[in-house]
């Protein structure tokens, strides 16, 4: 006799333990995904707070550690304390700064080496020359060519707070976006050992006439407080509420934007000290 065989369908309770564990998987599957992609986002905001700082970083060193090079005698390395040097000591201020240094003599004759020319914050050339030039042979009487390099903060159209960078009070141009503040401390050399004792702002330096004669500061404290610009943090990531930023002698507060609780920004403090080397003060 033939043995007849019956298939067996799926019940009802085993449909809904595999539909339970579909939807738990999808879920889960999606809160990864979520997940990497406020962590991507995050690390972008990060990522481009710690490139602005650490770029107005490095090019504030590359200028303001040339200052007083080649200068001629009664040549100042720093601009005008009265509009150049300005400290904002209030909160939420920033300060200004020029320095003044030169290159060689003749950086586009023929016996010219690749170290001769110095460029300035822009990255042209300091060729210039001062005086009276009486012919191309007269080198003996030129004097050395110089620039002024200034730094400040501005504000941009879209209200991107930027640090801007001019050359002989030419147009200015930013260097470095989301600098929120920028501070400057001058070291001061009190006993005459050719090292800094005391880091003083701009006011308490014209206050003791450091600026002249020369050697009397030899070094420079800089100090940036960088933010992610126009990137903002996403919802899930915004932590931080209003926050007080040390930044060298000034007190640097953030807030959170209007309707908010939490700072959609992510901040950051940059410092670095600079040693005059090029002052008559410093070894050479």
């Amino acid at each position: 006799m033939a043995t007849r065989t019956h298939q067996a369908g799926m019940s009802l309770i085993s449909l809904l333990i595999g539909a339970t564990i579909g939807i738990l998987l999808t879920g889960a599957a999606g809160k990864v995904y979520l997940d990497s992609r406020i962590a991507f986002a995050t690390n972008e905001v990060v990522g481009a707070t710690m490139e602005n700082g650490r770029f107005a970083i490095d090019d504030l060193r590359r200028t303001l550690v040339m200052a007083g090079r080649l200068l001629q005698p009664d040549t100042l390395p720093f601009g005008d304390p009265s509009t150049e040097l300005l400290d904002g000591q209030n909160p939420g201020s920033s300060d200004r700064i020029a320095v003044i240094y030169g290159s060689k003599r003749g950086c586009y004759d023929s016996q010219t080496d690749a170290n001769r020319c110095q460029i300035d914050c822009l990255g042209h050339d300091i060729d210039k020359y001062y005086g009276t030039v009486i012919d191309d042979s007269d080198l003996v009487n030129r004097l050395a060519p110089e620039a002024k390099i200034e730094f400040y903060l501005s504000t941009s159209a879209e209200g991107v707070s930027q640090l801007m960078c001019s050359v002989d009070d030419g147009h200015p141009e930013p260097l470095a976006s989301g600098i929120e503040t920028f501070q400057v401390l001058y070291g001061w050399d009190t006993d005459g050992d050719r090292y800094p004792n005391r880091y003083v702002n701009a006011t308490t330096a014209t206050a003791n006439g450091l600026w002249s004669p020369k050697g009397r500061i030899v070094a420079l404290r800089i100090g940036v407080l960088a933010s992610s610009a126009d990137m903002t943090l996403p919802q899930a990531a915004r932590t931080m509420e209003e926050t007080d930023f040390e930044v060298l002698d000034v007190t640097h507060s953030v807030s959170p934007p209007a309707g908010s609780s939490k700072l959609d920004k992510y901040y950051r403090v940059y410092t670095s000290t600079i040693s005059l080397r090029n002052l008559e003060a410093v070894e050479q």
